[in-house]
């Protein structure tokens, strides 16, 4: 893909520097984004000493990196969108990175045990290179959990959701790129994907082959 071509693409998510800080009314209070991670058991599964370096995905406001943060984990959050860069500066002292989920310029491979991610994937204009992404920041054994919309809900609707696919995709395409142990869930805020990169000859490991040559 050109990168001219590409960064107009990515320009549509309307990432702009001067874009003013996220109104207050339409965050998540952390709170409620606390709760919602204990419901969905997250901590349980990123259980520490084992799964502490935490990426968060799609980070929003903050509140999620600030749920990790409460229970101790070493944690950052990437976003797309300077107005929640500017939110979590702001509301809660946090720096969120910059980052296209897509290419993750700054983000060192085999560097996190585990990766969150909350209605982000969804976003994606390209699923298989952002699930590739997820393995290659992840160590061998890092574990992945994403939560994303429900085909046939009101959650599946919104004008930039370019991926909300059935189960049995998502379920596909993480494991040719290299998951492990892929479950897909009903949960509270639609489903949740949990799987564990894997060390198996696939897409994944081709991908980063062709890199290293």
């Amino acid at each position: 893909m050109d990168q001219k071509k590409w960064d107009v693409y990515l320009s549509l998510q309307g990432n702009d520097e001067n874009t003013p800080a996220t109104n207050e009314d339409i965050t998540t209070p952390f709170v409620q984004k606390y709760r919602e991670l204990k419901e969905l058991n997250v901590f349980e599964y990123f259980n520490q000493p084992d799964y502490n370096k935490i990426l968060v995905i799609g980070a929003g406001d903050g509140a999620e990196v600030i749920s990790f943060m409460c229970r101790g984990y070493d944690v950052i959050g990437t976003t797309m969108h300077y107005s929640n860069k500017y939110f979590a500066k702001e509301y809660y002292n946090i720096d969120l990175v910059i980052e296209d989920m897509h290419d993750m310029t700054s983000i060192q491979s085999n560097s996190y045990d585990g990766i969150f991610s909350s209605h982000s994937l969804e976003h994606s204009i390209a699923p298989l290179i952002t699930i590739y992404e997820m393995r290659r920041v992840l160590r061998l054994g890092g574990k992945i959990l994403c939560v994303l919309p429900t085909i046939g809900t009101d959650l599946e609707t919104g004008l930039q959701h370019y991926s909300v696919l059935r189960n049995e995709l998502w379920n596909h395409l993480f494991d040719i790129i290299g998951f492990d142990d892929i479950t897909i869930n009903s949960s509270c805020g639609g489903i949740t994907i949990k799987a564990i990169k894997g060390n198996r000859d696939c897409v994944g490991t081709h991908f980063e082959r062709s890199l290293k040559n």
